[in-house]
């Protein structure tokens, strides 16, 4: 076995509880990343996203930003995404504003959290080089 390391995840999310979707998550989101070089500014940076709904048939998701650190500022809107039907889209943006002199490595996370408290969490990172 060429990675057994990669097996073994597979196995754990293919034993995850049977009401889960086949991804686990309850609504489809993608990554994306930036890259900020050594500017003389602040740098921002919208983010237009969209995330479709594969969980139940109606849900609201509320943002929630956690350990966003100083030198980061992160605005998300709308704060609210209300689906009423499976497989629905629903965009977002995200803005990131980062200090031109924010240390080396910095994150926090950005979460969706509905009313049966699912939750989808993204993590923010940002590299200063």
């Amino acid at each position: 076995m060429a990675a057994p390391h990669v097996a073994g995840v597979g196995a754990l999310l293919r034993s995850s509880p049977p009401q889960m979707e086949p991804n686990g998550y309850p609504i489809s989101y993608d990554d994306h990343s930036l890259c900020h070089g050594q500017y003389q500014h602040n740098f921002e940076q919208p983010i237009d996203r969209v995330v479709t709904n594969v969980g139940n048939d109606t849900a609201v998701y509320r943002v929630h930003l956690e350990n966003i650190p100083t030198g980061m500022r992160i605005s998300v809107k709308p704060r609210t995404l209300t689906f009423t039907r499976k497989y629905q889209n629903r965009s977002f943006v995200v803005s990131i504003e980062l200090d031109r002199d924010f240390p080396g490595v910095i994150f926090g996370f950005l979460k969706w959290i509905d009313q049966d408290s699912h939750i989808v969490s993204s993590p923010m990172v940002a590299i200063n080089f």
